[in-house]
């Protein structure tokens, strides 16, 4: 039987939008606000047995229209008819197309041209101060910290600009961030006083990395190989966390649409996810930074710690302890996994197959994937050979192994704007060619 899940709102506390051409009324209980949609309607002026053959706007005020004041000003559309008839229609702020209603408040003359029952009028007018119309107030609040942050006022029909503080991030545990998104309100065509409160989403954090603390080892083993000299050291990097290695097809949602299962498919072929796994720890969870002095000190190539890179599914036999207690730059004290890579994972997508979660009809859209997470511990095995002059060599054979850390395991439904599931916090495993030149002056040279 599967199990079966809700998919909870740690992905989305979501920013509402309204439609353009329906007047919705929402009453914020918080800071007793009701916020209006701004309406915008298509007039119709057809007649049952005859066509329209011209539309003209009429009684236009020559001294001008005051800045909020078109509906009083008594504005109609003069229509004729094939039968020589004519009709008066009402010609209402609500008719005229939202993204050109700004011109309402903006004082000066301005042409618009409109279709109405596939006529096409064109006309102008004026706009002019108008002394009782100050302006909308509007006041943002953040929901976090349910104080205000800002006041400004904005004219009619106008954008509203926030020049407040900006939001940081919160955590939300360790795995998730809360950050501000924008605003549970438009901040375009604003015909009202409002009253915005912060929009947060709750993020997971993707393939972010914690670095070891500055001033702790990152040797885990050593291996020295008299037939060439050389010194083959297991390096300790760093833990990449919310790396996925097994996931459901990517789906595509919007809010309101019905809810959807996802659920994994069979385990067939899974290298290709293996080494997918791989690329993604390190383009997405490592940074590999090269300092031109050190490199005077520390020669050879470095392109197999990036450009490409080579994984290993276990640690190496020549190491005989795979498996070390040092403190991350969190300050966390850890051990660091000693599972191999691709069977433990392998096996652990095996044991979480049949789980599901479902994607709510509320959900916020964008893409979603079931996904079965860990974090890594990240390895690189590599060779030095020393040089005269406190000089070294870094050989070519460097290879990375990633550790599963399996108290880590979680499945989870994943949300992402877009179809790539990346990194999502920006904070990655640090290391160096200066790290590395540290570790060959500080091995056994037999001295």
């Amino acid at each position: 039987m599967k199990k079966l899940s809700l998919l909870i709102l740690l992905i989305p506390t979501l920013l509402l939008g309204c439609s353009n051409n329906i007047k919705t009324s929402k009453q914020d209980p918080l800071f007793g606000f009701t916020y209006t949609a701004a309406e915008e309607v298509a007039i119709d002026v057809s007649r049952p047995g005859v066509e329209v053959v011209s539309v003209e706007v009429i009684n236009i005020p020559d001294s001008g229209i005051k800045i909020a004041d078109w509906d009083n000003s008594n504005i109609k559309f003069h229509v004729s008819y094939n039968d020589s008839t004519t009709e008066d229609f009402d010609f209402l702020v609500k008719h005229i197309p939202l993204d050109q209603r700004h011109y309402l408040g903006e004082i000066g003359h301005h042409n618009i041209e409109l279709l109405i029952n596939g006529i096409s009028t064109k006309f102008g007018f004026n706009i002019i101060k108008n002394p009782d119309f100050t302006g909308y107030r509007c006041t943002f609040n953040d929901s976090y910290s349910e104080g205000t942050v800002y006041e400004t006022t904005v004219g009619y029909y106008q954008t509203v600009t926030y020049e407040g503080p900006s939001f940081p991030y919160h955590a939300v545990g360790t795995e998730y961030i809360r950050s501000f998104i924008g605003w549970d309100y438009p901040l375009t065509n604003v015909h009202q006083d409002m009253v915005y409160n912060s929009v947060y989403r709750d993020t997971e954090k993707r393939f972010y990395g914690d670095s070891v603390k500055e001033g702790e080892s990152h040797v885990v083993s050593t291996y020295a190989d008299e037939s060439d000299g050389a010194i083959h050291v297991l390096t300790y990097l760093g833990r990449v966390h919310r790396a996925a290695f097994n996931y459901s097809e990517t789906i595509y949602h919007e809010r309101g649409d019905e809810s959807v299962e996802l659920s994994f498919q069979d385990i067939k072929m899974f290298n290709e996810r293996w080494e997918q796994l791989n690329k993604n720890i390190v383009n997405y969870g490592l940074h590999y930074s090269f300092d031109n002095t050190t490199g005077q000190y520390l020669f050879g190539s470095n392109n197999a710690l990036t450009n490409a890179p080579t994984f290993l599914s276990a640690f190496e036999s020549i190491y005989p302890q795979v498996s070390y207690t040092t403190t991350l730059d969190n300050d966390f004290e850890i051990t660091t996994s000693s599972y191999p890579n691709y069977a433990t994972v392998y096996g652990m997508a095996r044991d979480h197959i049949d789980e599901t979660k479902t994607v709510g009809t509320n959900l916020e859209t964008g893409y979603y994937r079931l996904a079965i997470v860990a974090n890594f511990d990240a390895f690189v095995s590599v060779s030095f050979k020393k040089l005269a002059n406190g000089k070294y060599s870094l050989e070519k054979n460097s290879k990375y192994m990633f550790a599963p850390v399996t108290t880590s395991i979680d499945v989870i439904a994943q949300f992402s704007e877009t179809e790539d599931f990346i990194n999502t916090f920006d904070k990655k495993v640090e290391f160096s060619n200066t790290m590395l030149y540290n570790i060959a002056v500080g091995l056994d040279w037999g001295n």
